[in-house]
């Protein structure tokens, strides 16, 4: 269940590195 958790987290940091970057 937290490697499921960990992956969706992961996928939102992306998208507000993007919007950051």
């Amino acid at each position: 269940k937290n490697h499921r958790a960990c992956r969706w987290c992961a996928d939102e940091i992306h998208l507000h590195v993007r919007v950051i970057k």
